[in-house]
């Protein structure tokens, strides 16, 4: 697959708080070939999580003191894998040493995030083998 088109076919749950760096990231998915459901707030974002989503990008602190918490918890629960991306890695470092969630940090390249993103998803598939 070409790296132009990384994210084809996926769906994608952004949730991002910064309208500008939404509209960014928005695009640049697209760009990828993904089609990128969107969230500016936790609330929103916990709906979106009930949709049917490969892989999800979250912004770890939003408006209003808000964390991403809650919708990580739901998309772990339903299997879904995602990227956290903050502009301060020091806020999620012990909360992620319990996930398998990867971390981008802000700023980043698009490829960088594209690449996370499709990353995730691709582990997420690989099928669950036992230890005998």
């Amino acid at each position: 697959m070409s790296e132009d088109h990384a994210l084809r076919g996926l769906k994608v749950l952004l949730v991002e708080d910064e309208l500008l760096i939404a509209m960014d990231l928005e695009e640049g998915l697209q760009d990828h070939g993904a089609a990128v459901f969107y969230a500016p707030s936790m609330k929103k974002g916990l709906a979106m999580a009930e949709k049917e989503i490969d892989v999800a990008l979250l912004d770890v602190t939003l408006q209003n003191g808000d964390t991403i918490q809650p919708v990580c918890e739901r998309l772990a629960a339903r299997g879904v894998p995602f990227v956290l991306h903050s502009g301060d890695l020091t806020k999620i470092q012990a909360g992620q040493e319990a996930s398998s969630a990867r971390l981008v940090a802000k700023p980043s390249e698009l490829s960088t995030v594209v690449s996370a993103l499709r990353e995730a998803y691709d582990e997420s598939m690989q099928p669950v083998r036992s230890v005998r």
